[in-house]
C-alpha cells in the first residue's frame, strides 16, 4: 500500500521569530500578528542603528494595526524562549498563534 501526501501538510509553520531585523522583515511581508519589544533596548542614534530599527518596526506595525507589547527585558525574553545564555533577544514577533486562539484572544482583550 502506497500513501501519498502533499508537501503542504508536512511543512513546518514558523510560530515566531526573534530579533529586530527578522521582525522588520516579516512586518514588511505582512505576516506578523503581534510584536513584543523590551523597554531596555540600547539607544544608538547613529544612522541605521537600533533606534532607527525600532522606529521602523513601530511605524510598520501601526500602519498594519499589529499590536505592540512592551514588557519584560531582553534577558527575560531570551530565558522564556529557552535561547542560549549568550544570546539576548531584542524583539519577538508572533507569526502564527494556531492552537492558542483562546489564550491569544485573552491577551489581546486584556491589553486593550
Amino acid at each position: 500500500m502506497i500513501l501519498y501526501s502533499s508537501n503542504h501538510s508536512l511543512q513546518h509553520k514558523r510560530r515566531y521569530c526573534c530579533g529586530l531585523r527578522e521582525a522588520r522583515k516579516y512586518l514588511k511581508l505582512r505576516k506578523v500578528k503581534c510584536v513584543i519589544i523590551p523597554p531596555n533596548i540600547d539607544k544608538i542614534v547613529s544612522k541605521g542603528g537600533l533606534y532607527d530599527c525600532v522606529h521602523d518596526i513601530v511605524n510598520l506595525s501601526t500602519e498594519q494595526n499589529v499590536p505592540i507589547f512592551y514588557g519584560l527585558n531582553k534577558t527575560r525574553i531570551s530565558k522564556i524562549l529557552a535561547r542560549p545564555k549568550s544570546t539576548i533577544t531584542s524583539a519577538v514577533s508572533v507569526i502564527s498563534y494556531d492552537g492558542a486562539e483562546a489564550l491569544w484572544s485573552e491577551v489581546v482583550h486584556n491589553a486593550t
